[in-house]
């Protein structure tokens, strides 16, 4: 999948719980394309890096939260390690570095969702 040229549908986010909302994007995601769901998601938080006093108590580690993704319908977890390298990135850097390889035909990410600090 991923790097194998094959079309995907790619879900951005922190999905930490896996919850019923997080569920729900997931199978929404791939309702209208054809094609494999990757996640890709972050670790540490990324408000641990950036705002160390505001980073949120997580609910599940990061090996609970792969096997729970995959269990919501993920074929693959990409798992971004976040730290001052990826905050410092452009929006450009990021697509071309971390989503152009895994070749979308869809990019989905929640209401929440916000680029850069």
């Amino acid at each position: 999948m991923g790097d194998s040229g094959q079309r995907s549908v790619v879900v951005i986010g922190n999905f930490d719980g896996v919850h019923r909302g997080h569920q729900k994007v997931l199978e929404e995601a791939c309702r209208d394309v054809e094609a494999p769901l990757i996640v890709v998601t972050f670790w540490p938080h990324p408000v641990s890096v950036l705002r160390p006093e505001q980073a949120p108590k997580l609910l599940t580690d990061l090996r609970t939260r792969i096997d729970l993704l995959k269990h919501a319908g993920a074929h693959e977890v990409r798992v971004i390690r976040f730290g001052a390298d990826v905050a410092s990135m452009t929006p450009e850097e990021f697509v071309e570095r971390f989503l152009v390889p895994l070749h979308p035909a869809l990019i989905v990410v929640g209401e929440n969702f916000r680029f850069g600090a």
